[in-house]
């Protein structure tokens, strides 16, 4: 009779033990231990962690009792699915960048293919003091081209100068795929500030960048700065560009002072400057450093500190169109 007892016992709880730890259906979608997972059946693997970790860039040390790895990668082409909606990280599209990027790409080099950047060597080795109109919207007449400045303590006129760092500027764009016009290759030319700006809408230039050799009647003063377009005709279109500009402007400073470690001057906003105005693109002027200061004045005159500014120019366009 006892033992009769304890196997109806058994018999009448077996089922209810099995219910609680395994419950499943149809479906496949089975609840184990709280933690819903679907099954072959359904398809899918749904793993709800209670406390999960924050970051997850974080990888811990397995622990000495473990005899288990506590790192698993996932490959990306077969993501884990959750129940709860999962962010998707989008690739930021860039001023430059209309198509999403191909992240299977191997040739990094070619990371640049589709963007056209000119590049114009400010200066030129004869000025041009014939006038032309300053901007499209006034008829503020300016010279068309001056010879620039010269460096106080090297001698080097800054025609010279802007141009071996627009050379290389343009190898390591080319490097990377970029489509590089050049407005001058050498010094003796004659073309006007305005005609340079045509010449890089002729091209459908995305970004026009001129480079310069700063000046100031203070030694001391030294550092990097940029120009962009500022308020211009007064329209809310050109608010708009002059605004989108000095943000492509204020990233590429950063990238160009940590790598050459220069001082940041910051960006600045000008309807003075020909060449920014009759640009329909993007258009930048980098003063590359004061050639009134000593020390810039010989840096800035050095291969090496040329292509620090090459290097920091061309991390930055590789950076936005990863």
């Amino acid at each position: 009779m006892r033992r009769t007892l304890v196997l109806f016992f058994i018999m009448l709880i077996l089922p209810m033990v099995a219910c609680n730890v395994l419950q499943g259906d149809i479906d496949g979608n089975v609840e184990l231990n709280g933690n819903e997972l679907h099954t072959e059946n359904a398809g899918n693997v749904v793993i709800n962690t209670p406390n999960p970790t924050k970051n997850t860039n974080i990888e811990e040390s397995p622990k000495a009792s473990d005899n288990i790895e506590t790192s698993i990668t996932t490959p990306t082409s077969e993501p884990i699915v959750t129940d709860e909606p999962t962010a998707i990280a989008t690739p930021v599209q860039t001023p430059f960048c209309t198509e999403t990027p191909d992240n299977n790409k191997e040739d990094e080099e070619n990371i640049l293919n589709g963007l056209k950047i000119c590049i114009d060597a400010g200066h030129q080795q004869k000025g041009n003091s014939e006038k032309e109109r300053c901007a499209p919207w006034n008829d503020i007449m300016k010279s068309k081209c001056t010879s620039g400045t010269t460096g106080v303590f090297t001698g080097i006129d800054e025609y010279v100068m802007n141009l071996e760092i627009a050379q290389k500027i343009k190898d390591e764009l080319v490097k990377y795929g970029a489509d590089v016009l050049m407005i001058r290759e050498t010094h003796n030319v004659d073309i006007s500030n305005k005609e340079r700006a045509e010449m890089a809408n002729d091209f459908s230039a995305d970004v026009t960048l001129r480079i310069h050799g700063n000046s100031c009647d203070t030694p001391s003063v030294n550092g990097i700065e940029l120009f962009v377009r500022d308020v211009g005709d007064g329209t809310r279109k050109y608010k708009e560009k002059s605004d989108a500009d000095y943000k492509i402007a204020s990233d590429l400073l950063d990238y160009i002072c940590k790598s050459t470690g220069a001082k940041s001057r910051g960006v600045k906003r000008s309807d003075a400057y020909t060449g920014i105005n009759w640009c329909e693109g993007t258009c930048i002027i980098i003063e590359c450093g004061f050639m009134s200061n000593e020390k810039e004045d010989k840096l800035m005159n050095t291969k090496e500190y040329q292509q620090k500014i090459a290097d920091g120019i061309t991390s930055y366009f590789v950076s936005s169109m990863s």
